[in-house]
């Protein structure tokens, strides 16, 4: 299959995990068993401050607590996901510093889906457009977001977008209405970047006039597709329904595009209105290859990246499980040197890959089981301590390494040739070498000090030894 294609695969991948029903579609699985909901985990919040807040048994209470856990439900979707873990760290409110962290945690949460998700949604769209434009759609275009000068104005717009839509969802009808009015909101930011967000939702809005009914009927034309994905396990969807999808509904906007434009000048007008600033910027940013080379300080500051992203991954998981705090790493610092030598050595050593993100994701899981396996051999054989166990998952070779890792290791290659090394590269570009080279050295010797003594005083105890890392 031609190269373009897998891209295209991988592209909408990407779109399919950054929208709002997919934290939602993870949250149902994660707590079927559970019985958790999120108005129901939000009722104990509440009722911590407010006990009697809607307690009552008359019909009248009933009817209000029925009705306020069908908005909260409504309107704290995109929320389940952090509402579900701090359930799990806290299935009972005591304390008012529950209350905190749980707020912080949404919070980081909120953040994280402002800044990161939201950005990559649009870029999926750039990637889209582009290739419908000139044939050519480039992965990294899927960056574009966080490598213009208009992110905050994106985020600014997304967010304003989602706000509007928590509030239309509080009358169910109206939230309907508002998604297909602001159906085109991340395709319109792709195109025209410079658009204010009142102007970016006004647009769509105008678009989708007297057309929303026809774009819901065209949703519900995909429903026999999405029922042959859910029966293949996602295989359907995530192979051809997602980029087809994307490709129709693409097309589908440049023509309404073209037939607005004619019969509104002003709405031509502001499609017009990208400066010169922003057509140099985007044509620089579309001449940055994903299979660039990256300069060796850059690759250094990227291993202790990656290092601490593992870290927190780590922590973050065994605290969602095991509802405690345990520094999960091999040494005493924020870091597990693991994740960023399999980061830094796949980035390396499959450059001459790159044009194949299929064989680089089989590649990268021959590649990181191997490096798994042998950290795990070295560390046992030099410490006398095994520090992960996969014993208890199957397919597992001496409980060191699993397949099921080894499939997730591979999504992270691909991930870390196509999207998170490109990414950090831009983040890195601008900053002065003098900055960059103090930050390495600072880095490389607390590295080291940290190395040499958890080698003398090796780290070992409850979630820190012979417990799997959940990868």
């Amino acid at each position: 299959m031609k190269y373009s294609y897998w891209l295209g695969v991988l592209v909408s991948l990407v779109g399919v995990l950054t929208l709002s029903s997919t934290f939602g579609s993870l949250t149902d699985l994660l707590s079927d068993k559970t019985g958790f909901s999120s108005s129901t985990f939000l009722l104990s919040i509440i009722r911590f401050y407010v006990p009697q807040f809607l307690a009552g048994t008359d019909p009248n209470t009933e009817i209000l607590l029925f009705f306020f856990k069908a908005m909260i439900n409504l309107v704290a979707g995109s929320l389940a996901l952090p509402l579900y873990l701090a359930s799990r760290a806290y299935s009972t409110i005591n304390s008012r510093n529950e209350v905190v962290f749980i707020c912080f945690g949404v919070l980081l949460f909120l953040l994280f889906l402002a800044f990161f998700v939201y950005p990559l949604r649009v870029g999926t769209k750039k990637y889209y457009l582009d290739r419908e434009k000139d044939q050519k759609g480039k992965g990294n275009a899927v960056l574009y977001s966080f490598s213009s000068s208009y992110y905050i104005n994106i985020v600014r717009t997304m967010i304003l977008k989602e706000f509007l839509l928590s509030l239309a969802s509080l009358t169910v009808v109206g939230g309907l209405i508002l998604s297909y009015g602001f159906y085109f909101t991340e395709t319109i930011l792709a195109d025209n970047p410079t658009m204010k967000a009142r102007d970016v939702l006004k647009t769509s809005w105008k678009l989708t006039k007297g057309r929303k009914w026809s774009l819901f009927i065209v949703d519900c034309s995909f429903l026999g597709w999405d029922l042959l994905s859910l029966i293949t396990f996602r295989l359907v969807g995530v192979l051809y329904v997602s980029p087809y999808r994307d490709i129709f509904f693409m097309k589908l906007y440049l023509r309404l595009k073209e037939e607005e434009t004619k019969k509104d000048p002003a709405l031509a007008a502001s499609y017009a209105r990208i400066n010169e600033k922003a057509k140099k910027e985007l044509l620089v940013q579309s001449s940055i290859p994903f299979d660039q080379d990256y300069p060796l300080l850059d690759i250094v500051l990227m291993f202790f990246l990656i290092s601490m992203i593992g870290w927190v991954w780590e922590v973050s998981l065994h605290l969602c499980t095991d509802h405690e705090f345990v520094n999960r790493g091999t040494m005493y610092g924020p870091w597990l040197p693991i994740y960023g030598t399999g980061g830094v050595l796949v980035l390396l050593s499959l450059k001459k890959l790159r044009r194949y993100p299929w064989l680089t994701f089989i590649v990268g899981i021959v590649l990181c089981l191997s490096v798994e396996y042998l950290t795990s051999y070295v560390l046992e054989k030099w410490r006398g301590i095994r520090y992960w166990d996969y014993s208890d998952y199957p397919m597992n070779l001496d409980g060191r390494i699993c397949l099921a890792g080894g499939l997730v290791f591979g999504a992270a290659c691909v991930g870390m040739v196509y999207f998170i090394a490109p990414l950090f590269e831009r983040v890195l570009k601008p900053i002065p070498i003098r900055i960059k080279r103090t930050a390495a050295i600072v880095l490389a010797v607390l590295f080291c000090v940290d190395l040499v003594f958890s080698n003398v005083f090796p780290r070992q105890g409850p979630g820190i030894t012979t417990a799997g890392m959940l990868l």
